[in-house]
């Protein structure tokens, strides 16, 4: 990419941070395909890599444009959005390293239905009950985390870090009930 390419995304971003909502599509338009073969080069060894490319890429310009106050105008916008590309892509590669995509109902060979005699009914509610009475106990530091994670947003350094420390928390309070 020459300089007076850079310079003028650099200027466009500079734009958008400062609120020119104008500014924002002809960027997305210039940043899409750069992001986009990044996240595909990234993401090419996994088994469905290009549909995963696409979300990611899409996901790293949704983030750029929700932090853009943040940018630094003597920075380059081109670095930024290939750093953010590159966390995202390798959480995504950890994420399916860790725990492949196996239907509980195959690995074990139960029925559709994970609760299906009365037995394994109360078993299930005993556990949420279990569950509820831990989650008072914890802070409410680690509630705002517990929330985040169930509604599925991102979580930033800060919660990741408060997350371990809750799930330890969790583990602890449940010590009895797993043995």
């Amino acid at each position: 990419m020459d300089k007076a390419r850079r310079a003028a995304l650099n200027e466009a971003m500079r734009k958008v941070s400062e609120g020119d909502r104008s500014a924002i599509e002809p960027l997305a338009r210039e940043l899409w395909p750069l992001v986009r073969a990044f996240c595909h080069r990234m993401l090419s060894a996994s088994s469905n890599g290009a549909v995963q490319s696409d979300d990611i890429a899409q996901e790293v310009l949704i983030e750029l444009f929700e932090r853009s106050c943040e940018f630094d105008c003597e920075g380059d916008v081109l670095s930024w959005a290939f750093a953010i590309a590159a966390y995202r892509c390798r959480s995504e590669r950890k994420k399916h390293k860790r725990s492949p995509i196996v239907p509980l109902t195959e690995e074990i060979g139960e029925s559709d239905d994970p609760i299906s005699s009365p037995e394994s009914f109360l078993e299930a509610n005993e556990l949420r009950a279990e569950f509820e009475e831990a989650v008072k106990q914890l802070s409410p530091k680690d509630k705002e985390v517990l929330d985040a994670i169930l509604k599925g947003l991102p979580l930033n350094a800060v919660l990741r870090k408060r997350k371990e420390r809750m799930v330890v928390k969790l583990r602890r309070l449940f010590e009895g009930v797993f043995r």
